[in-house]
């Protein structure tokens, strides 16, 4: 619940700067951020996630190496990523037109983020989830405030938001470190490999996912401009996010139980059987889900019943993509590499569709683009766990 409000209040914020800021301020926020997500996953490799697996089963001594080490590394990868951000900022500018400011704030925002999803995974991980829920919900209504007095001051430009965003994401993030007892002590080899050597496919696969979904609002900006991507945020972004929510918050804990004692084969079935039907309620749902967000941020923005079609299909497309995901991922590792194989073969395929369909240069087309990308990672896993079915490569019975 307390993660809902959280999200709910991020939600708010952004609905507050995208009407008062406009769609080109609001477009150039949302690559900032998305640019940022994508750097934070290549900042830490998703280490966060593997501490929070392995806490639990640690002992007190462990638990502290393990910590220490994922943090020793993300601090020294963040320094050493900042000394290359010269090159990659002149590369950014030159292939997508983004300007290097841009791309020094969002560094800013996915070091902070980095070190947040760090902290609240070691919480996680040490079981104190009421904390990682308050650390949050503070977090959240800091940056709100924030944002709300920056708004009644009369600032109008969109960076300023970003800048106190990586604020307030840095100091939740080194509290909850402080808080779960993580600090920096230098690399333990050992820790190391259990960190990123078990969980290598699941971290890999995160990264090109992140990456692909990104890749998108970036595209859009260099062929449509900001305004485009301020649009193409409206429609998809604020729905995308509220859908995370529901998959990871909701649908992940209710059926990733049931899937860990459910063989892969019923699994897949399960999902074939019912796809339909997910698709369907999908773009019905969530393309009403668009309709009150446009009216709130105003008819700069536009109201097209077409485009909200789009934007939920596409939006129960990646869905579906994600519930496969589940599926093969709580297959043990041959799932996990079956998920990764799967995302590599669709992961070129996804990119040339997205510079294909948004060379049109319209909102419209980043709509149909991320359902197109969409479509093909779900045919992709969809491709792969069939071929291991036929090689009978997927468990008949419980769980390995």
């Amino acid at each position: 619940m307390t993660s809902a409000v959280s999200a709910g209040l991020v939600a708010v914020v952004a609905l507050g700067l995208a009407r008062w800021l406009g769609p080109a301020e609001f477009g150039t926020y949302t690559v900032v951020s998305t640019v940022a997500v994508a750097g934070s996953g290549l900042l830490t490799w998703n280490v966060g996630m593997a501490v929070m697996h392995r806490l639990p089963t640690a002992d007190p001594v462990q638990a502290t190496r393990l910590m220490g080490t994922a943090l020793s590394v993300v601090l020294t990868t963040i320094g050493v990523v900042s000394i290359a951000m010269i090159g990659i900022g002149k590369l950014l500018y030159v292939a997508w037109g983004i300007p290097t400011e841009i791309t020094w704030h969002a560094f800013a925002l996915a070091v902070a983020q980095s070190i947040n999803a760090l902290g609240d995974c070691s919480l996680r991980g040490r079981r104190r989830f009421a904390t990682s829920a308050a650390v949050r919900l503070a977090a959240a209504i800091g940056y709100a405030l924030i944002a709300m007095v920056m708004l009644l001051r009369g600032v109008r430009h969109c960076l300023p938001f970003v800048d106190a965003f990586a604020v307030v994401t840095v100091v939740a993030g080194a509290t909850a470190c402080l808080i779960a007892g993580a600090r920096p002590h230098g690399w333990v080899r050992s820790s190391v490999h259990e960190l990123y050597g078990h969980g290598m496919p699941v971290t890999l696969t995160s990264l090109l996912l992140s990456v692909l979904f990104t890749v998108d609002s970036m595209m859009l900006m260099h062929y449509a401009g900001p305004a485009a991507v301020g649009v193409y945020s409206v429609y998809n972004g604020m729905p995308r996010r509220l859908a995370g929510i529901l998959m990871n918050d909701g649908v992940g804990l209710a059926l990733l139980p049931r899937l860990a004692v459910t063989d892969t084969r019923t699994a897949l079935q399960w999902v074939r059987d019912y796809t339909p039907l997910l698709l369907g309620a999908g773009t019905l749902g969530f393309a009403v889900v668009c309709a009150p967000l446009c009216l709130l941020v105003g008819d700069q923005y536009g109201f097209s019943v077409v485009a909200m079609v789009v934007s939920g299909a596409g939006i129960a497309m990646h869905c579906l993509m994600i519930l496969l995901g589940f599926v093969l991922t709580m297959d043990g590792s041959h799932g996990s590499r079956s998920h990764l194989a799967a995302v590599s073969l669709g992961f070129p395929v996804g990119i040339v569709c997205l510079w294909v369909i948004i060379r049109s240069a319209t909102p419209m087309a980043g709509l149909w683009a991320f359902a197109a990308a969409s479509a093909v990672i779900s045919s992709a896993i969809a491709l792969i766990a069939g071929w291991n079915q036929d090689r009978g490569g997927v468990t008949k019975g419980a769980r390995r």
